[in-house]
């Protein structure tokens, strides 16, 4: 079984952190008048907001899936950086 949950583990994170992208993105879509217009939106803020709300759960469940990923990755950019800047000529 958990040879099972490391498999789907980091397509499921990334399948969540882009599902909540694309509401995030919808939702700022919605603000602007004439893609509203399109719809027939016309509470464009209540809209946005529900959109919005509906995208933090899968943006932190994707992160949580994903925070082996994530941490390596900053240590990893974190090092580079140190180098770079306190570097020996």
């Amino acid at each position: 079984m958990k040879a099972f949950f490391l498999k789907i583990r980091k397509p499921t994170g990334w399948v969540l952190v882009a599902l909540s992208s694309l509401l995030m993105l919808l939702g700022f879509l919605v603000l602007i008048p004439s893609f509203g217009d399109i719809f027939g939106i016309t509470r464009n803020g209540v809209i946005f907001a529900a959109l919005y709300a509906a995208s933090v759960p899968p943006w932190y469940l994707g992160l949580l899936l994903l925070g082996p990923e994530i941490i390596a990755k900053t240590k990893e950019l974190y090092n580079v950086t140190i180098r770079k800047i306190w570097r020996r000529e």
